[in-house]
């Protein structure tokens, strides 16, 4: 048999990591569905598993598990392809079949896998070179554990759930470590908070973490180390929208995308142009100045009988034109993806960005003065009496705690009016 040139590849994660990036792999959520034959191998025994057309695929050898100690599994595929599994792998992710005792069923649930396009051969997990030839798959199980199957084998062998192709990009996006994840939930938790227990306005009750200025202030400190690893990051869970921005703004330069669950991906927050208003982006402006101060009030501006905003024209949106340094205060409802990308829009031009929260005030999510910190709260800075202080709520109007849970319930997501 003649051989077959393949390409090289160095680092197989690193070539699977740039595939994605560049969208030339297409990841996919697939299950295993065939019955295998599978006995324990002897200590030093070598298995090669071998191409459809004769050619070595790769070779290894049964050893000891480092977990159980004993030895690995020679495992058969309906096709004759032979290979070897760690016995505690093995045990993970095989049982036998009910139906026939002399073979094993797959019992480890859908795992990541991404189509090659091309002839490669690269390391395998186990230590030995692998060849895949185009059409092939790649199984993603890990920055460490990726290995191949033949095109042939693996339409044999696993079968597709037809997950959403987003959130099987993002899961692989996550395995892969190419993505830093700031979950709402687990941040509150990591820094000491514990959901409450709230009423909301309809009588229902629910619980939910009641953000502060203390907390704020943790928060950012907690995700702070993310700016300096460059990885683009995923916002998700509800949370009020200056808290989405404070974190967004704290962990730049890197690409930040918040998770809406309701349309099963991330929003990219785009930089937003500044100038005249552009009507494809949906979204009407008015600023007023007083002083230092500028109130920019928006609203989405969506096609009748219409009433979701649609994120692909969030690029599109161009803010007002404000004089650098002055304080922005934003008052607005829509998605948070929305009210972020307006807030980050200010955030290298001016002093400082506050976001409006009904019945608590304009929280300051973005600063680069010494006379705000992130969480002063602002009432009014238009009015006669501006009055600065730490996050609290009034007593004669909606607690902040009744606020941020009418945004957990928000059908587009946590907004800011």
């Amino acid at each position: 048999m003649e051989e077959k040139d393949f390409k090289k590849v160095d680092n197989i994660t690193e070539y699977v990591r740039e595939g994605i990036k560049s969208g030339r792999l297409t990841v996919d959520k697939v299950e295993k569905f065939a019955r295998v034959h599978a006995r324990q191998g002897t200590l030093g025994e070598e298995v090669i598993t071998k191409m459809a057309n004769g050619l070595e695929e790769t070779k290894n050898t049964v050893k000891a598990d480092e977990k159980t100690g004993n030895p690995g599994w020679i495992v058969t595929n309906p096709d004759g392809e032979e290979y070897i599994v760690d016995d505690s792998v093995f045990q993970k992710k095989y049982e036998i079949d009910p139906e026939n005792a002399e073979q094993y069923k797959p019992k480890g649930g859908p795992v990541l896998s991404a189509t090659v396009d091309e002839d490669i051969e690269f390391n395998a997990p186990w230590g030995e070179p692998m060849k895949i030839e185009a059409g092939g798959s790649l199984i993603l199980s890990g920055p460490e554990d990726i290995y191949g199957i033949q095109k042939s084998e693996f339409e044999n062998t696993y079968a597709s759930t037809e997950r959403n192709k987003f959130e099987t990009l993002r899961e692989a996006k996550i395995l892969l470590e190419m993505l830093n994840v700031i979950d709402i939930a687990k941040l509150g938790a990591e820094i000491g908070m514990e959901p409450k227990e709230q009423t909301l306005p309809n009588g229902k009750v629910v619980k939910s973490l009641v953000w502060d200025q203390e907390n704020l202030l943790k928060a950012v400190n907690a995700v702070r180390y993310l700016s300096e690893e460059g990885k683009p990051v995923e916002i998700t869970g509800a949370a009020p929208a200056w808290l989405v921005s404070a974190l967004t703004h704290t962990v730049h330069p890197c690409p930040v995308g918040i998770y809406m669950p309701q349309i099963g991906k991330d929003v990219d927050i785009p930089q937003l142009a500044h100038g005249e208003a552009n009507a494809e982006g949906e979204v009407a402006f008015k600023s007023t100045d007083k002083g230092d101060a500028v109130l920019v009030e928006y609203n989405m501006d969506l096609p009748e009988g219409i009433t979701t905003y649609d994120e692909n024209n969030l690029s599109k949106v161009v803010v007002p034109e404000i004089a650098q340094g002055k304080e922005v205060y934003l008052s607005g409802r829509g998605p948070n993806y929305l009210t972020v990308a307006i807030a980050e829009a200010y955030a290298h031009t001016n002093s400082s960005v506050s976001l409006f929260q009904p019945g608590v005030g304009y929280t300051c999510s973005i600063t680069h003065s010494r006379s705000k910190r992130l969480g002063d709260l602002t009432k009014d800075p238009l009015g006669k009496e501006e009055v600065k202080e730490q996050l609290a709520a009034p007593k004669e109007a909606p607690t902040q705690e009744q606020s941020q849970d009418r945004a957990v319930e928000s059908k587009e997501g946590p907004s800011i009016d």
